[in-house]
């Protein structure tokens, strides 16, 4: 019996220095880690008529970040750059978003807020949604109503909203 109790004991404490071993090892392995973080840069230039912002964005944020992936779409088509809600950028890594959705694009699809000394509230650029006109001719007709204005659009939340409900063909296409 005292033959099998000193096994037992002698086993048991070869495995609970094993363990020990193992477990200071990946603290060790833990502490000395490397804290290099892969970044990916959009370097590119602003778009050529500026900046988009969507004015009044409200909700969870779920709706925010749909709302921000719609206004990537409409910043690409009408060649400005999305300034997306720092809400939004401090969870999304916004130029990943921006290089990855448009890859050959020649300018920055979106950016964080914060990047930019820009309010979004632009009152002398508002834009008048006009229903009666397609998609197509709405994208139009924002580029006409904002090019002569600021280098900050913005856009209405509800406008953003209407977008994504009816997606012009040649943006989603």
């Amino acid at each position: 019996m005292r033959r099998t109790c000193v096994v037992g004991i002698a086993t048991t404490c070869t495995l609970a220095l094993f363990v020990a071993d193992t477990f200071s090892e990946r603290i060790y392995t833990l502490k000395n880690a490397s804290t290099e973080k892969r970044v990916i840069r959009d370097e590119r230039p602003v778009g050529s008529n500026g900046y988009l912002c969507i004015h009044g964005a409200k909700g969870r944020l779920n709706n925010l970040i749909l709302q921000n992936l719609v206004g990537v779409h409409m910043a690409h088509h009408i060649n400005r750059t999305l300034l997306v809600d720092d809400e939004v950028a401090k969870y999304y890594d916004v130029d990943a978003l921006s290089l990855s959705t448009f890859p050959n694009a020649t300018f920055k699809i979106a950016m964080p807020l914060s990047g930019v000394n820009e309010s979004c509230y632009n009152p002398s650029g508002r834009y008048n949604i006009n229903h009666r006109l397609t998609i197509t001719e709405r994208f139009e007709e924002f580029q006409e109503q904002t090019q002569q204005q600021h280098s900050v659009a913005a856009v209405d939340n509800s406008d953003v909203w209407y977008w994504l409900g009816r997606p012009p063909e040649d943006v989603y296409g």
